[in-house]
Order: C-alpha cells, then sequence, then structure tokens
C-alpha cells in the first residue's frame, strides 16, 4: 500500500477531543482501497453538510477537513449542548504521482469518497552526450 497513515495527528487529535464543549476535533474513521489505476479513501463524517468539507492535495499530501455544527432551535432556551462543531481532520501521505486535475469526491450517507487516479509512469532513456570539443 502507497498511503502512509497520520499516527502522529491521531494522537494529538485524541487528546484534544477531549477539549472545550464548543469545538472538538475528531479523527475519523477511513479505509483505504486501491486499484491498478485509482486509490480510494472513503472517510466517516457523519452529519456534515457537502459545503462544510475541505479537501485538498499539496506535494503528495491529502487534507480532508470538515466541520459539523449544531444549531439550537431559537425557541429553545440554552441547557446542556455536547454537540456545538465538530471538526473531523484526516492528513495522509501519497506514495504515488496523482492526476489532480482528475481527482474527485462524493458525499454518500455520511461517508466521503475521494477518489485519487494514479498517473502513468513515463521511461525515458537518457542519453549520455559525449565530450567531443
Amino acid at each position: 500500500m502507497s498511503i502512509v497513515l497520520d499516527e502522529k495527528k491521531q494522537e494529538t487529535n485524541l487528546e484534544n477531543s477531549k477539549g472545550t464543549n464548543s469545538e472538538r476535533i475528531y479523527l475519523p474513521s477511513v479505509d483505504v482501497f486501491e486499484t491498478e489505476k485509482e486509490i480510494q479513501f472513503a472517510v466517516e463524517i457523519p452529519g456534515v453538510a457537502e459545503d462544510s468539507i475541505d479537501i485538498t492535495i499539496d506535494k503528495g499530501i491529502l487534507s480532508v477537513e470538515a466541520r459539523r455544527t449544531y444549531q439550537v432551535q431559537e425557541k429553545f432556551k440554552k441547557g446542556l449542548n455536547e454537540n456545538a462543531v465538530y471538526v473531523y481532520s484526516r492528513k495522509f501521505q501519497i506514495g504515488k504521482p496523482v492526476d489532480v486535475e482528475q481527482t474527485f469526491a462524493k458525499l454518500e450517507n455520511g461517508v466521503l469518497k475521494v477518489h485519487l487516479f494514479k498517473m502513468e509512469s513515463t521511461k525515458k532513456k537518457v542519453e549520455i552526450l559525449s565530450q567531443k570539443s
């Protein structure tokens, strides 16, 4: 498998998940599948709207961050609110070159599926230039 999971980030996120009542950071569960032409990530982010998801690929690192906000209806008085803001965050180092232009994602039933397509490797015979004067 060409994917390196972010184990150090996992430790940090688990510590932060005990944080404040207003914002908690969670490490979402992820499944990674690989075929000859594609790498697919399935990230569990329940209750998150599409416009609250940020996916970036930079220098071989795939970053997924999503925010779920729970709004209390105005007619209710504020009481105990343990569901204020959830931040889901994961990063993956991708060990193979991918075609960023073809990358796409779909959100289905609380699971974000990110599709990365591998780039064709090109081989080139390198010629040695002679030192003729």
